[in-house]
């Protein structure tokens, strides 16, 4: 029972997750139904109604549905999940800090991946301490994000509290 972290990145479906080409409701239907066998009829059709007969905005060389499809993924396998395992914790009393990630790229966001799953450790550990593909706008415009979110998460690391160290001017996270 210790103080944890949890969170997702705002549009944890659409980079590496469901295909590009995801077209029509048949496409997502198939996709979501092939990434978890135990959805019923009725519960496809509840996730038709609330994502993917949304209109949205298709975005170059992706389907018409690729963007609900990956809208729909990214609560039932990441942002639900992590409030509930949130609400479990924190039903002892024990503090869980939550974040959702919605820093943009331009790039990303004109492509339609937005806030993608894992973006936002290019701000935990810094642009060049990971992978070497963070988006561009890390080392010009979002730049200024990076020593904030690092505070807050090096403060967790040495007090269990993000606000501890935090930047100075940065929002108490509740």
């Amino acid at each position: 029972k210790v103080p944890s972290i949890w969170g997702s990145c705002k549009n944890e479906g659409t980079k590496y997750s469901v295909p590009e080409s995801t077209d029509t409701v048949e496409d997502a239907n198939k996709w979501l139904k092939g990434n978890d066998p135990t959805l019923s009829n009725s519960s496809l059709a509840i996730l038709d109604n609330i994502y993917i007969n949304k209109n949205e905005t298709v975005f170059p060389n992706a389907g018409r549905k690729w963007r609900q499809t990956a809208d729909a993924i990214a609560d039932i396998g990441n942002n639900c999940i992590v409030k509930n395992i949130q609400d479990y914790i924190s039903r002892d009393g024990v503090p869980t800090y939550n974040y959702k990630y919605a820093v943009l790229d331009p790039a990303d966001e004109a492509a339609g991946y937005g806030a993608w799953h894992t973006v936002e450790v290019y701000a935990v550990w810094g642009p060049s301490r990971t992978d070497g593909g963070p988006p561009a706008s890390y080392y010009t415009t979002n730049a200024p994000i990076i020593p904030i979110v690092r505070k807050y998460w090096m403060s967790f690391v040495r007090t269990l509290d993000p606000n501890s160290d935090r930047a100075e001017g940065a929002a108490d996270w509740t």
